[in-house]
């Protein structure tokens, strides 16, 4: 092999360049060129505050980081009130709602609320607008990662037990994952990284999701 040949060869071998670490922005801003510059991401702001933009920053970058799937746009919107985000699997869209976003302590409440009803499951570190985050990113890890894989036999095997028995179900995870097995993996997503002692369901999901990255 020539010389030219095997440095190439090294090069293409070589670790993968690392991101760098998110530090709190002084400004919006910074932090939307943050995620554009160093993620491709395209990202609007617009409406919330400037802790509000670090938080979600922060976190997104954690999920990007740890499970990387493709996000092209990542936005603050006025959506319908009914709903804290939607999420487009097909173009890899996450729009958080503004009527909630704009006021952090507000949202954690109202999410709060919603864990002690069993609406979503119960979290441990208090980060209910991050949680929904990182809700909304599960759809597309399981879009893009599990389903039509060896993975998603896994996966419907532990919905479909579930669902035996909606009460039960309800109680070990949300009401809002028995609504489907989308809604399932990412309640159970979102309880596995945000609650220090996730129940069974959150614990098999989770298993599945670091197998795929690993």
């Amino acid at each position: 092999m020539k010389i030219a040949q095997l440095f190439n060869s090294l090069l293409h071998k070589s670790a993968p360049l690392t991101k760098p670490d998110f530090i709190s922005a002084n400004s919006i801003k910074d932090a939307e060129n943050f995620l554009q510059d160093n993620y491709g991401i395209k990202t609007n702001y617009k409406g919330i505050t400037l802790e509000g933009a670090n938080r979600l920053t922060t976190q997104l970058v954690f999920l990007l980081n740890n499970y990387p799937v493709k996000i092209t746009t990542f936005s603050i919107v006025e959506l319908n009130y009914t709903t804290y985000a939607a999420t487009d699997t097909e173009n890899h869209t996450i729009a958080l709602n503004t009527l909630y976003y704009k006021d952090l302590d507000k949202l954690n409440k109202d999410i709060n609320n919603d864990m002690k009803k069993g609406w979503h499951p119960k979290t441990t570190d208090n980060k209910g607008p991050e949680f929904i985050l990182t809700h909304e990113y599960g759809h597309i890890i399981r879009k893009d990662k599990i389903l039509n894989t060896p993975f998603e036999k896994q996966y419907t095997k532990i919905w479909d037990l579930a669902a035996e028995n909606p009460t039960h179900f309800a109680n070990t995870l949300s009401i809002y994952g028995t609504k489907d097995s989308s809604e399932c993996f990412s309640e159970a997503f979102g309880e596995a990284l945000h609650n220090s002692h996730p129940r069974i369901i959150a614990q098999q999901v989770m298993e599945i999701v670091e197998e795929v990255f690993k």
